[in-house]
């Protein structure tokens, strides 16, 4: 998907295009690194991670290079659930693109069902779908890039993100029934 872009200071449009996950998805990343103790430019450097393309939510970052900075950022600050932790404190708002789509639909099952729905314009090569088990419904994630074989960290991360989304509507005690994640 190509998107386009109109400079308000000099007119121009220019393309652009979602090279995995959109920045949105790393706000604050490097002030949570540092909270974690860890060096965010070695972080960063590490995983291949060009701080510049943080600046704007629109911007996008490879997605093995996202999956990587988050698990090299738990090795680093000796934070097992680093992922777990950030996407914990991840406002929807923060989300972009697909925080919007969730909070201006009208119930919480139209929430997550676009949520589900769209999120491939938020990160690509992503498997998201809900599905009607009857008496609940059931969210499904995976990142289904073939270079990325470590993403756990971005699993946990995007659990908390859904599961906030969830308590903007219900309220901040909603726990879900179950969590089931392909990593131990």
């Amino acid at each position: 998907m190509i998107q386009t872009q109109t400079s308000l200071l000099t007119g121009h449009v220019t393309q652009m295009s979602n090279q995995g996950v959109l920045s949105a998805a790393a706000s604050g990343l490097a002030a949570f690194i540092t909270q974690y103790g860890a060096d965010v430019d070695r972080v960063f450097g590490n995983s291949g991670i060009n701080p510049e393309r943080l600046v704007s939510p629109t911007l996008s970052l490879h997605l093995p290079n996202y999956c990587k900075v988050l698990e090299f950022a738990a090795e680093q600050s000796g934070c097992d659930n680093f992922g777990l932790y950030y996407g914990q404190q991840f406002q929807p708002k923060s989300l972009g693109l697909i925080g919007y789509i969730a909070l201006c639909s009208a119930t919480l099952e139209q929430a997550l069902l676009n949520m589900t729905q769209y999120f491939y314009l938020h990160q690509k090569d992503t498997l998201t779908r809900m599905l009607d088990l009857g008496a609940y419904w059931r969210i499904d994630y995976q990142v289904q890039h073939g270079a990325i074989l470590t993403r756990r960290q971005d699993a946990e991360l995007t659990l908390g993100m859904f599961i906030n989304v969830v308590r903007e509507i219900l309220g901040p005690y909603y726990a879900p029934h179950a969590i089931h994640f392909e990593h131990p």
